[in-house]
């Protein structure tokens, strides 16, 4: 049974290395949440961080903002996810789109149950430049919810979309990648969280996001070929 266990990080090391990058997310995210509740140095930091971002406001940027802090709302990430997985699954992916919709799920539940864990306050209403949610603010669900949303399409595009080349993958995942981070510090622009409730919630996702990839490479693999979709092989999955 032992060597059943350790045969995968005999095979390729690099899972080691995934799985010591999670566990230095998480601790990370542990220590961002104590420094924003009992360290009034990095409070004050935090705060001059996220106003100086308020402080580029001008009227395009205000629509700019308040367009992609729309696009990550709940209700619009859940409906891409529901589609983006109903097609997935219209074409028989089933794994990809069971993935799709478990981690957008799973990633979104969490940070609503460590909102309420670290219950650290939004800014002062004053400096909000569109409704403010109620709920606490550590992690950002936007920046949360948008990272695994995208960060499942760009594994996607990456490893299982051949037809493509890699120039239209690398590009269609720089978008998505512009679009999280669009998403993310809109929050922070319109006054609703700090700069730390966003860099909270990219790790929160970044934890999650890993976990369903590795559970995916390691345990599904086959249910994509079953379906007709060429299997990704391990090396390609881990060059990401």
């Amino acid at each position: 049974m032992e060597t059943a266990v350790r045969e995968p990080w005999r095979r390729d090391p690099r899972y080691g290395v995934y799985v010591a990058a999670l566990g230095l997310a998480v601790t990370a995210f542990v220590v961002l949440a104590l420094l924003g509740i009992v360290a009034p140095g990095f409070i004050k930091l935090d705060a001059s961080v996220s106003a100086w971002v308020r402080s580029l406001a001008n009227p395009t940027l205000d629509r700019i903002a308040i367009g992609f802090t729309v696009f990550g709302d709940v209700t619009v990430m859940t409906i891409l996810t529901v589609v983006t997985a109903l097609a997935l699954w219209l074409k028989r992916r089933h794994a990809e789109a069971l993935l799709l919709a478990a981690t957008v799920a799973l990633g979104t539940g969490i940070g609503q149950v460590l909102k309420l864990v670290v219950r650290r306050s939004r800014p002062a209403i004053e400096y909000a430049r569109v409704a403010v949610p109620d709920s606490y603010g550590f992690p950002s669900g936007h920046a949360l919810a948008s990272l695994v949303f995208f960060g499942v399409i760009v594994f996607l595009l990456m490893t299982t979309e051949s037809k493509l080349s890699l120039r239209a993958r690398t590009t269609l995942a720089l978008v998505c990648a512009l679009v999280v981070l669009s998403v993310s510090m809109s929050r922070v622009y319109l006054g609703v969280h700090y700069m730390s409730d966003v860099i909270g919630g990219w790790l929160v996702g970044f934890v999650v996001l890993n976990s369903a990839l590795l559970t995916f490479i390691r345990r599904w693999q086959g249910s994509t070929a079953a379906a007709g979709v060429p299997p990704v092989r391990g090396n390609e999955y881990h060059s990401l």
